[in-house]
């Protein structure tokens, strides 16, 4: 192999770890208090029964979790960008960032997702060497043939 074809290659995969990073991310949820969550977060809220209740007219009837971005929060509510509502009958709701304001007396227990850094990495060293590992097979004599020259059909 060439010092050119390997810098180039190289280069190839070293652009191609920050978007691995972000398409295999792998993430958890970590509990937090309802009063300790930022704007930015993304969060998984877990209503109360009475909260279910007193939103319904908002996000309608048997709300039992919301999952969104935190847009602001203060002591007395949060409001958030909400991506999905989870029913306890009924299907789930998947919204575009739907602006929902939630007393936090409402709110039950929320949990804030984070990058889960020691699997991601594994994940992404794992890509990293099945790519690596791949190069180096179809790099070798006789696994991928071509054979040239024209082809003998019938007229």
């Amino acid at each position: 192999m060439s010092g050119r074809r390997v810098s180039r290659y190289v280069r190839t995969l070293m652009a191609a770890v920050p978007a691995l990073a972000a398409g295999t991310g792998c993430y958890e949820y970590n509990a937090a208090s309802v009063t300790g969550v930022r704007p930015g977060e993304t969060v998984h809220l877990v209503l109360s029964p009475s909260g279910s209740t007193a939103l319904a007219t908002a996000i309608g009837p048997n709300a039992t979790t919301l999952d969104g971005r935190i847009l602001r929060g203060d002591s007395g509510q949060l409001t958030l960008a909400v991506t999905q509502i989870e029913r306890s009958v009924g299907p789930e709701e998947f919204m575009r960032d739907e602006a929902i304001t939630i007393p936090t007396q409402h709110a039950a227990s929320i949990a804030v997702r984070r990058l889960d850094r020691p699997r991601t990495f594994l994940t992404v060293g794992a890509l990293v060497a099945g790519v690596f590992l791949a190069h180096i097979v179809s790099e070798q004599s006789g696994v991928v043939t071509v054979k040239g020259g024209p082809s003998t059909g019938t007229k």
